[in-house]
Formats: structure tokens, sequence, C-alpha cells
């Protein structure tokens, strides 16, 4: 039975659906392990969800902070996701890379690795596990990170994003004390992250050139170059997660 569910996404309303099986058979005992690990470190904990872009990593992250609220024995779950760590647009409209042999602005390839501030994001975690700290979160509706957006004050925090188990550097340098990647990477995703971007107020021509050219060559990158999780699941035929 599917169960539906609108959540809010970096200042959207995005609609979203979770199968019971995979409550049941995934989501619940992932909690447990959660809890059990917190429990036996006595301290803050860090999950690393790493997924391609528009593989729903934001809303199952919300899903499993409203399990984890309404489970009994489960310790609450916190998520938050790293595109606040983006450089702000300024930044990113005045700093190049240089790919292909061509010097192009970063703000051409935002949300690429290159364009987040990882130094700031390590510095962040190394001191999480001790301290309540207040991070940043992203804004679609104005294309910035928000400072000092959200506290981080539950002892489990569940970190999504594109690049958490990116095996280059900075990014392979970040240390989680548990990790899921989510495989995913189909045309149905291509068209999600289009209509996201319409959301955010680009227009269809213009978020689907964005998209050809620097959404679809990130999810490529994520699938390819990303490590192996403590945990592994995909989409299965019918929609349902299984592990792999």
């Amino acid at each position: 039975m599917k169960e539906k569910f609108i959540f809010q996404v970096n200042g959207l309303d995005i609609e979203a659906e979770f199968d019971s099986r995979d409550r049941e058979r995934i989501f619940l005992p992932l909690l447990r392990h959660l809890t059990n690990l917190q429990r036996n470190l006595k301290r803050r904990i860090v999950a690393f969800l790493a997924a391609p872009p528009a593989a729903g990593k934001s809303t199952l992250c919300l899903y499993l902070e409203q399990l984890s609220r309404t489970e009994a024995g489960l310790i609450p779950v916190q998520s938050v996701g790293i595109d606040g760590f983006h450089y702000p647009q300024a930044y990113l409209d005045s700093h190049t890379i240089v790919r292909n042999g061509a010097t192009i602005p970063l703000a051409k390839i935002k949300g690429a690795p290159e364009t987040y501030d990882v130094e700031k994001l390590r510095d962040l975690l190394a001191r999480v596990h001790e301290q309540n700290q207040r991070w940043p979160l992203y804004d679609r509706r104005i294309h910035n990170p928000v400072e000092n957006a959200v506290e981080i004050r539950e002892q489990i925090l569940i970190l999504e994003g594109n690049w958490l188990l990116l095996d280059e550097k900075p990014w392979n340098s970040l240390a989680c004390d548990y990790s899921i990647f989510l495989r995913a990477g189909d045309e149905r995703q291509l068209e999600r992250i289009v209509r996201r971007k319409m959301l955010g107020g680009f227009d269809e021509a213009t978020a689907r050139e964005f998209v050809r050219n620097n959404d679809a060559p990130n999810i490529a990158r994520c699938m390819d170059r990303s490590r192996r999780g403590d945990l592994n699941l995909q989409y299965a035929k019918d929609g349902t997660l299984e592990e792999i």
C-alpha cells in the first residue's frame, strides 16, 4: 500500500509516496540499527545518504524523520541536506573552472561537486558529534544558502546529498558513522529535475538546457564514481526498494 505525503524541501512543497512494504523491510530496520548505534556510541551519530539528483533523497529523509517519531523505541532522527553548503551565487558567478579545455563560470555547473564549500562542511562535521550547531539551508526561491537556518539538535543526524560518497578529493575525506547509497537514474528522474527547476522560477527551455548540460552529467558522475555504502539500495521495477 502506498502512503502519500507533502514535504517542504528547500522552500518548495514536494509530493512523495512510500510503500508500506519498504517501511517494514527497509526503513524500520534502518532506524532501529541507527538507534542501537547511537546508544552504543553514546554520542550524536551521523549517517550519510548519498544518491544522484532527483532520486528522492530529501523526501526520504523527511519520511524517516516522521517515522522515527511515530514508531516506539526509536531515537528521533533529524535530517539536513548538503545544498546549504553551496557557495553563494555571487561566488559562483565570479569564479571559474576549466573543463574540456574551456573556462566556464561555476554558476554554469551549479550542483557539481566543485560548487560546494567542502571545507566548511568538514569543519562542522568534525564538531557535530559533541555539540549542537546551527547549519545553513538552501532556499530555491532565492537560489542561495541561508546561514544558521537550522539547529542540529537530535542525536541521530542523516546528512543527504549527491556527493557524500564520491570517491574524489576532497569529498572522500568526509567521515560518518553509517552510510547509505541509493542507486537511481532514468528519464523520469530527469523530468523530475526539470519540473523542480520550473517550480524554482526557470522557464521550461532554460530548465531543460540546464538539466541536459549539468544534471545529466551529475547523475552519471554520482553513479559511476561513488563508493558503496554500508546499506545499498535501488528501485525495483514495481517502484519498491531492494538491497543490492
